[in-house]
């Protein structure tokens, strides 16, 4: 049976000055987070991209749809939904996930995974499992797999 770390609440106040010092850090959900927070604050797609796993970034360059909705909106849409928040990360030997607090249907929460020995954001399993409707509230696509995923 895997251990179960859950990592105290830690809240996080992203100022610029703050997030726009540091280097890419990988070596626990939270830090990679951290580094994806940068990366939107900089709006450097190239930095952001490397924040999710392999298997996304080759899905994302080959799906014209989702490329095509790729903007600094959409980086600072991320901001907004982060700021000012609680994190808890649920850790489970090479997968966690990542809870903002308070609760709200703009923000699901972030599924990550270890890859390489390095933690990032496996957007594959988001696409193919949370869905966002016309509102900008995101639902479960077939039925809550936070399970399913810390047990893959």
């Amino acid at each position: 049976m895997k251990k179960l770390f859950v990592l105290s609440l830690i809240v996080l106040f992203l100022t610029p000055a703050l997030w726009a010092q540091g280097e890419e850090d990988f070596s626990t959900p939270l830090a990679a987070f951290q580094t994806y927070i940068r990366a939107c604050q900089s709006h450097d797609f190239d930095a952001v991209d490397n924040c999710f796993t392999k298997e996304f970034n080759r899905f994302k360059k080959s799906n014209k749809e989702y490329m095509k909705h790729r903007n600094m909106g959409q980086l600072d849409n991320e901001l907004s939904c982060v700021l000012n928040k609680e994190i808890q990360v649920d850790l489970h030997s090479r997968k966690a996930i990542i809870y903002l607090y308070p609760e709200d249907r703009k923000t699901s929460p972030y599924f990550m995974t270890k890859e390489g020995g390095q933690w990032k954001i496996d957007g594959m399993f988001m696409w193919n499992n949370i869905i966002f409707d016309q509102k900008d509230e995101w639902h479960w696509g077939n039925g809550n797999k936070e399970k399913a995923f810390l047990n893959s």
